[in-house]
């Protein structure tokens, strides 16, 4: 089963400006405001039934490598993690879903904003889906992955993607459906 797509949004994101971001040099990670967001975007998420529980905002220098990991727990309610990058100046970028090889062992590590994630060890997974990410896409989040920045400095908005009614998390079945008017083939 494929692990992203790409989508072509028929309303513009505006980018904005993340509160306590600060471009020191480094590559980051931050947690975004989502009442920053552009009303137009919004109206359109509440269109296909879906809203945002959270979302972050990745600046990552060029070549910058990101650890194997999934973006959520393996359990309880957050147990699903369809998200939505949104990314401007990307040029090169390499992204990698993985699965864990057999016997093989996950870890844990803090990210960037101080919470305890599940990682792997590269030499441990081996690649099942991958693609150039250079325009806004939907990915499977609980699916392990790593980032390969390209020659660019990036800027992504990455949104968690819940039900608009009930706030609960889609599922990564469900994605291409309710995205189906918008999905990309590139070859």
């Amino acid at each position: 089963m494929k692990k992203f797509y790409y989508i072509n949004l028929p309303v513009k994101f505006d980018r904005f400006q993340v509160d306590n971001f600060i471009d020191d040099g480094t590559s980051k990670e931050i947690p975004m405001e989502l009442n920053k967001v552009n009303s137009e975007f919004i109206d359109w998420l509440h269109s296909l039934g879906l809203s945002m529980n959270m979302g972050r905002f990745f600046h990552v220098l060029p070549h910058h490598k990101m650890r194997l990991h999934i973006d959520s727990k393996d359990n309880g309610p957050y147990k699903n993690c369809v998200k939505m990058n949104i990314v401007f100046n990307s040029v090169g970028t390499i992204m990698k879903w993985w699965e864990l090889k057999p016997d093989k062992q996950k870890m844990t590590y803090v990210n960037g904003v101080g919470e305890i994630i599940t990682g792997y060890n590269e030499e441990d997974c081996y690649v099942i889906d991958e693609g150039i990410i250079d325009q806004p896409i939907i990915f499977d989040g609980m699916t392990i992955h790593n980032l390969v920045n390209g020659s660019t400095l990036r800027n992504c908005y990455s949104l968690y993607l819940t039900k608009f009614e009930t706030g609960e998390r889609i599922t990564w079945e469900e994605a291409p459906n309710i995205f189906k008017d918008y999905i990309i083939t590139r070859e």
